[in-house]
């Protein structure tokens, strides 16, 4: 009896690989609001993480109170599910990281909510960028807005 090979070329659609659960980086923060912010590590300077508080106060939260940071290295691929195996999360902010680095095939805009399953997710420009850019704050400013209504 032939073994049925199940190669790249067997299936009409893409696989991905997601990575192992073990190798999930360090978070931080308490989580209350089940916020989960990702930055990429060698960019979240002390300017960039006094940032990143002023943004979330901007909607209420505390930073290391209601969310979970995960500062992620260039090019680190990791699966946001396995984070929310061991985390509770309803709303997800990156910063400059694609989706697809955290284990997530979706292509939305920047600055616009996606709903993705039960979570909100919302993809904006390098806390750098958003600093310097008056269009990107106010994007990211009524993107918020909309994701955390008053």
């Amino acid at each position: 009896m032939n073994a049925l090979n199940l190669t790249k070329d067997f299936f009409d659609f893409e696989i991905f690989v997601t990575p192992d659960t073990n190798d999930l980086p360090e978070l931080s923060g308490k989580n209350q609001k089940k916020l989960l912010v990702v930055v990429e590590k060698s960019d979240y300077t002390t300017e960039a993480s006094g940032l990143l508080v002023k943004i979330i106060q901007a909607v209420g939260f505390q930073l290391a109170e209601d969310a979970l940071l995960l500062q992620l290295e260039r090019d680190t691929v990791i699966s946001a599910q396995s984070i929310r195996l061991q985390h509770e999360i309803d709303y997800l902010i990156s910063f400059g990281i694609p989706l697809v680095q955290l284990g997530i095939h979706l292509q939305i805009p920047a600055y616009q909510i996606s709903k993705h399953g039960d979570i909100q997710l919302l993809l904006a420009d390098k806390l750098e960028h958003t600093a310097a850019q008056k269009s990107a704050k106010a994007a990211l400013w009524k993107a918020l807005q909309a994701m955390f209504p008053k």
